[in-house]
């Protein structure tokens, strides 16, 4: 239906459309890739439900990003769009897991293989698998700006003072611990990428009722506070709502069944 739009990407010659699980095929493919586009492969269907706290997420956890990285041609690049939302969160969360992976690949600069932009509700991250040359950063800034979107992180220009520590900074945990959500890098063992309100930002909102108000988190305890409170009636009737009952001595043992006992 959209494919005029699109310009019939799958119908373009040297495209061969698979139906496969992301990170699965990240992680079996034997390709090189110039283009990995990562592109809000999720929705808010089930934000209602509470259902980011328990959802798992492999593609934007360090193993994830790294398995992606693997799949790079040596210029190759890696596209992530994600939503913005300020303060920022799941662009901050992505933009140090990739620091992380980039280090441990042995890059202690990782911030030249990192480019952002915001448009709207939306933030772009373009990640290298080498370092982006001077022109090509001045490219990317001209080509957001012709688009309507705002640089948000370029190496050498004027950029949003989290990202640049987050991309400066050789060890991250102050700025992290300090966040007043969750950024820290996400990992298979815990792959909950969307799950970044704190305890302590409980029921606390910004102006926006379902993607502030309506967390994961909250859902979760009101839910523990109404089975609560339904069970209190419940042990109480179960304790004290029937007479006592009468005790049952057993007859004692003949001399013939106790001295079969040992």
């Amino acid at each position: 239906q959209f494919g005029g739009f699109s310009g019939d990407i799958y119908h373009r010659p040297g495209v061969r459309a698979v139906e496969s699980e992301g990170r699965s095929f990240l992680t079996h493919t034997d390709s090189r890739y110039d283009l990995l586009q990562i592109s809000l492969t999720d929705s808010w269907t089930a934000t209602a439900a509470g259902a980011f706290a328990l959802s798992e997420n492999h593609l934007y956890t360090v193993e994830g990003v790294a398995a992606a990285l693997r799949c790079l041609s040596p210029d190759g690049v890696l596209a992530y769009t994600r939503w913005w939302f300020e303060p920022p969160r799941q662009t901050i969360r992505l933009v140090l897991t990739v620091a992380q992976v980039l280090r441990a690949l042995g890059e202690t600069s990782p911030g030249p293989h990192v480019f952002v932009g915001v448009a709207d509700r939306n933030s772009l991250m373009l990640v290298g698998r080498r370092r982006f040359t001077d022109a090509e950063l001045e490219t990317l800034e001209a080509a957001a700006q012709r688009r309507g979107m705002a640089p948000v992180y370029a190496q050498n220009a004027p950029s949003h003072p989290l990202f640049v520590q987050a991309l400066a900074l050789p060890d991250t945990s102050a700025l992290i611990a300090g966040y007043p959500y969750r950024i820290d890098p996400a990992t298979d063992d815990s792959p909950f990428f969307f799950e970044y309100g704190r305890l302590s930002g409980l029921f606390a909102t910004e102006g926006d009722w379902i993607r502030d108000r309506l967390g994961g988190q909250e859902v979760l305890l009101a839910s523990l506070v109404v089975l609560a409170l339904l069970c209190v009636p419940l042990l109480l009737l179960a304790r004290g709502g029937r007479p006592g009952a009468t005790a049952t001595v057993a007859s004692p043992l003949s001399r013939r069944e106790s001295a079969g006992l040992v």
